[in-house]
């Protein structure tokens, strides 16, 4: 299974999986024709998350670390081997490690500006909102850090391991693994509602015009629409 890919001024960011003794690739292909504009070939490893695209660089992820791509010809700027799935925000990148650490870089040159340590797995992309670093870890909390100095505003336990936040109108909306999806009040993370997709294995959300957008990976396999503001009956 792959990633989810980005899609920015009418191009589709994806990647897949080794297979056949064939290295994972990222590929950039024209969204209203499919066309291949141009292929990268990564060294070693999957992806590790939905390339995160701005001011005409490709930030992509594998397990052998965070490449940086010419958004238009595919060719490699610079990387790190730290790097996770990442974020970018304010002309930095914010990436959380699989050993604890939360990074911010210099998105033109990748220079490390700043490094928090929470001690626990970072286990999904981090949101960053007014200053704030949303990041979810692998022992189910979610922490509220200054993204300057790391010093922790508020936490909230769920139980499950996080994987995915997403912040908008005030909200912070929080996936976990188990299924289940919180809305907490941004600034404090007093919980305001709370929803079950059914015990199944959540990715990543999206918020958008008052939604937020879950999808579970089950059996079933379930997409929900929830309203952003508004407790689930």
């Amino acid at each position: 299974a792959s990633p989810s890919p980005a899609v920015v001024d009418g191009v589709v960011y994806a990647s897949d999986a080794p297979s056949a003794g064939r290295p994972s690739r990222l590929v950039a292909l024209s969204a209203a024709a499919g066309k291949t504009l141009w292929t990268f070939t990564v060294p070693g490893g999957e992806m590790g998350g939905t390339p995160a695209v701005s001011n005409g660089t490709v930030y992509a992820t594998f397990n052998s670390g965070l490449y940086t791509l010419g958004a238009a010809t595919g060719k490699v700027k610079w990387t790190d081997p730290e790097g996770g799935s990442v974020t970018v925000a304010g002309g930095k990148l914010y990436f959380g490690t699989s050993d604890g650490h939360v990074y911010a870089v210099s998105a033109a040159t990748g220079k490390t500006l700043s490094r928090f340590d929470l001690a626990e797995p970072v286990s999904c992309p981090l949101a960053v909102a007014s200053g704030v670093l949303y990041v979810g870890v692998g022992v189910g909390v979610v922490y509220a850090l200054n993204d300057v100095t790391g010093v922790e505003l508020w936490s909230f336990s769920t139980g499950a391991a996080v994987a995915g936040v997403a912040v908008a109108n005030g909200m912070a909306y929080v996936a976990t693994s188990a299924g289940d999806v919180y809305g907490l009040s941004e600034a404090s993370g007093a919980e305001r509602w709370s929803f079950d997709a059914g015990n199944q294995n959540a990715s990543p959300l999206a918020v958008a015009d008052g939604v937020v957008y879950i999808d579970t990976t089950g059996t079933a396999g379930t997409v929900a629409a929830l309203s952003a503001s508004t407790v689930p009956a």
